[in-house]
């Protein structure tokens, strides 16, 4: 049931995740023990109400901060343990398992799978979303990197040599390879070639 997940690198799910509209930062193992506490919470309040009411919906909160901490996997793992936890509090509070009813089975079934489901999708974008972050920082730092050459350069008419912004003059091939990622090889123009080399041409 896993494989379907995308792997849930700890290099690609961030070391600090920012939760909730305040913009609160939690590392992934806080994020995951705040996600236990509040699904122990949920239990023991799903103990105390009884069967008369039903708190299944609040396992989601604990799935998805799992999920939002570790990933996918986890957050299936998380699923799997809400789900039996609730039907646990169900089974204890009706007096024993012959006491439940078959379609409470049924029940607990469908909001696992609801769970799951949940669990995968969130997963994926979490991963996703990670994936996207780290590339966006690839892609800044390349950008940082390229040089270019824009404005106008100052060229001397004669020589066609450069004027540099400390003003001092240079070669054009000097100054493109210090100012951009070009580099030169030099040859020459068959022109040039009948000009300065008249007998090779001929």
């Amino acid at each position: 049931m896993l494989e379907g997940l995308p792997a849930d690198d700890p290099a690609v799910i961030s070391s600090s995740i920012p939760f909730g509209p305040v913009g609160i930062s939690f590392t992934p193992r806080a994020l995951a023990m705040l996600g236990v506490l509040l699904a122990a919470l949920v239990a023991g309040l799903d103990w105390l109400t009884g069967v008369g009411i039903n708190l299944n919906i609040l396992y989601v909160i604990p799935t998805l901060m799992l999920t939002r901490g570790y990933g996918g996997r986890v957050g299936v793992v998380a699923s799997l343990l809400t789900s039996v936890v609730s039907l646990g509090t169900v089974i204890a509070a009706s007096g024993g398992v012959s006491a439940v009813a078959g379609t409470e089975y049924f029940n607990h079934f469908v909001r696992f799978s609801m769970l799951v489901l949940v669990a995968i999708i969130y997963g994926r974008q979490v991963v996703a979303r990670a994936r996207l972050a780290e590339q966006t920082v690839l892609l800044q730092a390349s950008l940082a990197t390229i040089k270019r050459l824009g404005g106008i350069l100052p060229i001397c008419s004669f020589c066609k040599r450069i004027r540099n912004p400390e003003g001092h003059w240079m070669q054009i091939e000097v100054f493109v390879r210090d100012n951009s990622d070009a580099d030169f090889s030099h040859g020459f123009c068959p022109e040039c070639g009948a000009k300065h080399y008249p007998e090779e041409a001929s």
